[in-house]
């Protein structure tokens, strides 16, 4: 998680707003460099996950992206949040804050213990490789949606 906005939304006041955004764009820079230089690796050895749920995603995301993209977006994101403290800062960045929070969640959920032998796998060959009787997935109601709302387009 890049921000805790349910604590950031309880410990805003009109007063200092702004020193309150300050501080969450330093939590949110902190953050990603900490989930994009491998401190969120996961002990357990074994560590996988049954539902690979990846935020943002798209289709294509399932059979053209494995794990060596997302972590290759993050880096590329995250070296440009370098010198990054504030919301003004964030604006004139050229930090793509959606495809990094997408890349962190992805290259996580991928392999979270950012093993060499995963690097190459993409979400349909988690699934292929754990052979499930049945296999559900489900793209859900936003595939496209975030596209269409920053386009600006009457539907």
């Amino acid at each position: 998680m890049l921000i805790d906005i349910e604590q950031a939304l309880r410990d805003i006041s009109l007063g200092d707003l702004i020193g309150r955004l300050r501080g969450q764009i330093r939590a949110l820079v902190a953050n990603a460099g900490r989930w994009g230089d491998g401190q969120h690796i996961v002990d357990a050895p074994d560590a996988a996950w049954d539902n690979v749920s990846q935020a943002g995603a798209e289709v294509t995301d399932l059979v053209d992206r494995d794990w060596a993209f997302w972590n290759d977006l993050a880096k590329d994101n995250l070296k440009k949040l370098k010198g990054v403290d504030s919301l003004e800062d964030l604006t004139k960045s050229d930090v793509n804050v959606i495809d990094l929070h997408m890349a962190l969640n992805a290259k996580f959920l991928l392999n979270p213990n950012e093993r060499s032998e995963l690097k190459k796998m993409r979400p349909i060959d988690l699934a292929a490789l754990r052979k499930p009787k049945y296999l559900l997935i489900n793209i859900g109601a936003n595939h496209g949606l975030i596209d269409v709302m920053f386009a600006r387009r009457r539907g």
